[in-house]
């Protein structure tokens, strides 16, 4: 159970970061005035943070 809880808040918060990494990717003003290596790295942290958020949800999946 105290791996269940734990788990819920690190989904909680990797839902809250992937949001804003996806807001911020969504932003075209961003897109179009941010230097390359910066958007690059955005893009780079929502895949990162997409696929922590995808390796907890299966944990709970398994958890039940």
């Amino acid at each position: 159970e105290a791996d269940r809880a734990r788990l819920l808040k690190e989904k909680q918060k990797l839902d809250q970061f992937l949001m804003q990494a996806r807001a911020q990717l969504s932003n075209q003003d961003f897109r179009a005035r941010a230097p390359q290596d910066v958007v690059r790295g955005a893009e780079h942290r929502e895949k990162v943070l997409a696929e922590q958020h995808r390796k907890v949800v299966e944990s709970l999946e398994r958890l039940g």
